[in-house]
């Protein structure tokens, strides 16, 4: 009846060797459980951070073109890949710096004036300003 009521304790009351090897692998699943999932978010927002650098690299040709009608759709993809920077930001500080976020900048603002305005000068100023970032960025 003690023995239920106060667990698996050995004859002197002490912890054994078999519950204290136990609790060791326990900690030790716990742990490369955590890691694993640290390491996959980490890879899910490598993901997002690479598919914002190939909207904003699409956006770049986009723009180029000097088409008003695709003012509005670089417009909004600017925005997803605005947003999608702004959430992996936090890995990529420092020396990690890739400079998504001015391209994400420069596309957005300037598809926005490009389709306010109706500006193909503006969009064709803005697809060469991201041309040339994504040569200085690639090094």
């Amino acid at each position: 009846m003690t023995r239920a009521f106060f667990g698996n304790k050995g004859q002197s009351g002490s912890v054994t060797n078999e519950q204290l090897e136990r609790q060791r692998c326990e900690r030790e699943l716990e742990r490369k459980q955590k890691r694993k999932q640290a390491q996959e978010h980490i890879q899910a927002e490598e993901r997002l951070r690479f598919s914002a650098h190939a909207i904003i690299f699409a956006n770049t040709f986009l723009l180029l073109t000097g088409v008003t009608a695709m003012a509005l759709p670089t417009l909004i993809t600017s925005m997803i890949a605005l947003k999608i920077v702004s959430k992996t930001n936090d890995m990529h500080l420092g020396e990690n710096a890739d400079g998504a976020t001015f391209k994400a900048f420069i596309s957005l603002s300037s598809s926005a004036l490009a389709f306010s305005f109706g500006s193909t000068g503006m969009q064709r100023f803005g697809g060469t300003i991201l041309l040339v970032s994504q040569f200085m960025n690639e090094t």
